[in-house]
């Protein structure tokens, strides 16, 4: 029986700070770090050395014509028609599609009628997890389609086996979002073309959001729609965009890192003897970690009333009476509501 208190907070950042002396990583992305990656691997993890190997399947199988292959739509309808008609291709071909989304944008395709049109056949991983390895199997068989949020860009490994799919080029994806990170892109491509299997990417994108987010011009957008030079812009739109929002991003990494020393301080004073002095050093950062609630606490105690039970019953109260009084003790108690339930089994 107990209510919560915020301790602290971990950075996993600061933990490889622990072991500087031997920082080892394998990435498919190491070629694909922005400079302000590239800064902090140099300047706070010390990591100076970087080798790039081939893969050992031989070069990619993966089909990617960025200049055929990228897409901005001017409007929802068209996007949700553009997203539809390359799964429909692709399934009359007997491929299979993934289709990556941000959340919003999923739950929007996924509730239009375009969306719908996929049915019975389409497999939304934002919903079907209950089985994941089932459906990952699934999802690569020959007319299947399947959307999928953008947090699963990475992680998921799509293995086709199916002849059907491979024969007829493979696993498409379909990237319905332009991610900040083109590290990001490269994780949502890799989950075709894998392990020397064949595969396609295409980029299906709604020109609005991209004048939203990026502060794209919509003029430019159709003037570089009509070059063969439109994913290329997009690309440098969004290292530009990233390398403005350095000053930001190092603001989330310095107050991560003041977080963490102050958990690990806080942390370290048990295992120093208990002085008058550092238990109100506990205390205090506590009250700090721990604002005072709004809404009162509410315990509600449902317990066995008979008679052979009044020695427990007697501990339960006295417990209770113990967390309201540590609550108490760094002033963040508020108000507390107890109610207690007795029940019976009488004949």
């Amino acid at each position: 029986l107990g209510l919560k208190f915020n301790c602290g907070q971990f950075s996993f950042a600061e933990l490889p700070l622990l072991f500087r002396a031997g920082i080892l990583g394998v990435t498919g992305t190491l070629v694909t770090l922005g400079q302000f990656q590239r800064n902090i691997l140099e300047h706070v993890y010390k990591v100076n050395h970087r080798t790039v190997m081939p893969s050992i399947y031989g070069p990619t199988n993966l089909q990617f014509r960025p200049a055929d292959d990228t897409w901005v739509l001017d409007n929802l309808v068209h996007y949700h028609q553009k997203i539809l008609d390359e799964n429909l291709i692709a399934i009359k071909a007997k491929r299979s599609v993934l289709n990556y989304f941000e959340k919003e944008g999923l739950d929007a395709f996924a509730a239009s009628s375009y969306g719908q049109n996929l049915q019975p056949k389409l497999i939304n991983f934002d919903k079907d997890v209950d089985n994941i390895d089932y459906y990952l199997r699934k999802a690569t068989l020959a007319e299947q389609a399947s959307i999928l949020p953008d947090t699963l860009g990475r992680g998921l490994d799509f293995m086709s086996v199916d002849q059907q799919v491979e024969g007829a080029g493979g696993v498409m994806v379909v990237m319905t979002y332009l991610p900040e990170d083109l590290s990001d892109e490269i994780q949502i491509r890799g989950r075709t073309a894998r392990q020397g299997n064949k595969g396609a990417f295409k980029v299906v994108l709604h020109g609005p959001s991209l004048v939203e987010k990026y502060g794209i011009c919509m003029a430019e957008l159709k003037k570089q729609r009509e070059g063969s030079g439109l994913y290329d812009f997009l690309n440098k739109t969004r290292i530009a965009y990233m390398n403005a929002k350095a000053e930001e991003r190092t603001g989330v990494i310095d107050r991560s890192k003041a977080l963490h020393d102050e958990t690990i301080e806080y942390s370290n004073t048990y295992y120093r003897r208990d002085t008058p002095a550092i238990i109100e050093r506990r205390m205090a950062y506590l009250r700090n970690q721990n604002p005072r609630p709004k809404a009162a606490t509410r315990i509600v105690c449902v317990s066995d009333a008979t008679g052979s039970m009044k020695r427990i019953l007697d501990r339960a109260k006295i417990q209770n009476a113990d967390i309201i009084q540590k609550k108490k003790a760094i002033g963040r108690a508020g108000s507390v509501n107890i109610k207690w339930v007795a029940y019976g089994d009488y004949d």
